[in-house]
């Protein structure tokens, strides 16, 4: 490091194995072959396949959330057919616990609970995001309707992202960990000491959620000491003044996007639509690495970026042909159950949990 910059220098430590043999299954799919490649170059053999329960009970878990009944874990131990695996995933993204699983996903990242959304506002916004993966609408427009959202928390479920954060530094701060993946604390006192973030960076960020008010219709809260818990419908609005100040300068902070883009707007114009515009595209790399990220981490249990919201130079992925790659398939369309599908699919998911002496 030097300053404000940063290069990194991948390394690694080969222990000597003057007898290592490479033995791996056979790839069926690009993430099998960029991961093997990998692993060759470690001196390091994957563990075999896992067995069909094993693979069954892993595959019910991270698909659906649901453990298979007895009935069906003798008929798919039992069944010869050499595609049965394949069909078993078919099976489980199809039915409607793999919306609901998921939806639980995202609720738990979007902070969609009681204490702040109340009972019905929660109901709402899991509904939403249910039936939204359900249909197998695209997940960039999904993003893109959660930070333009405004108006009723109740009749426009997405408004409820705003609900959940009330101040221009909780948004800024959520939307770039939840959607670009990146941690930006660190810079709210300080430019960041492991990354490209400056202090104004922070604060020009924070600037494009600045003018986001709400008008309160009802709160029926029953600790009136805590200023987060609301019970009651809220209107999520844009107001026409109000800005957040930059505390180095002294002044207002200029609306910017992350990266130094900086939209045309007009004092009193909407800053939310171009945010969306901008933010949940093909375009955008760090959205797409960051959704994929997401998705990976949850069925491999570790993400090729880790921790998964902390992208950055000095945090490199753990694979980084891997993640373009599956970036690729993703941004074609931004359909979550092909790439589940996929990953799923590679013999790198269905490996044993079973380690062996090189790994």
């Amino acid at each position: 490091r030097y300053l404000n910059q940063q290069l990194p220098v991948r390394l690694a430590f080969l222990p000597v194995r003057p007898d290592f043999a490479w033995q791996a299954p056979e790839p069926v799919n690009e993430i099998d072959r960029l991961v093997f490649a990998q692993l060759k170059s470690l001196q390091m053999n994957p563990s075999p396949l896992s067995d069909d329960s094993m693979f069954l009970r892993r595959a019910h878990l991270d698909a659906i959330g649901v453990l298979p009944t007895a009935d069906e874990a003798r008929a798919f131990v039992s069944d010869p057919s050499p595609g049965k695996r394949a069909k078993l995933i078919d099976d489980l993204l199809s039915r409607p616990e793999f919306a609901e699983h998921w939806a639980q996903k995202w609720s738990d990242v979007l902070r969609n609970e009681e204490k702040v959304l109340d009972a019905k506002g929660v109901d709402i916004f899991y509904g939403w995001i249910r039936d939204w993966i359900a249909a197998g609408r695209p997940m960039d427009e999904f993003a893109r309707q959660l930070v333009t959202g405004q108006g009723s928390t109740y009749e426009n479920p997405p408004a409820n992202f705003y609900r959940a954060n009330r101040d221009p530094l909780t948004r800024g701060e959520t939307a770039a960990r939840l959607f670009l993946g990146v941690r930006l604390q660190c810079a709210r006192c300080h430019n960041h000491p492991y990354d490209v973030w400056t202090q104004d960076d922070y604060y020009n960020w924070a600037a494009v959620f600045g003018r986001i008010d709400y008008q309160i219709l009802a709160n029926q809260r029953r600790d009136r000491l805590d200023k987060h818990e609301f019970n009651g419908e809220q209107v999520v609005l844009l107001k026409d003044a109000g800005e957040v100040e930059n505390p180095r300068t002294g002044a207002d902070a200029e609306p910017k996007f992350l990266g130094g883009y900086s939209p045309a707007l007009h004092p009193i114009e909407d800053r939310l639509t171009p945010l969306g515009a901008w933010l949940a595209t093909p375009h955008n790399d760090l959205f797409v690495k960051s959704q994929v990220n997401f998705i990976w981490y949850h069925l491999l249990g570790r993400g090729l970026v880790e921790p998964i919201d902390d992208f950055r130079v000095t945090n490199p992925p753990s694979n980084p042909a891997l993640l373009d790659a599956l970036c690729r398939e993703y941004a074609d369309g931004f359909h979550l159950k092909a790439l589940v599908r996929t990953i799923m699919n590679s013999r790198t998911y269905q490996l044993s949990s079973t380690p062996n002496e090189t790994n």
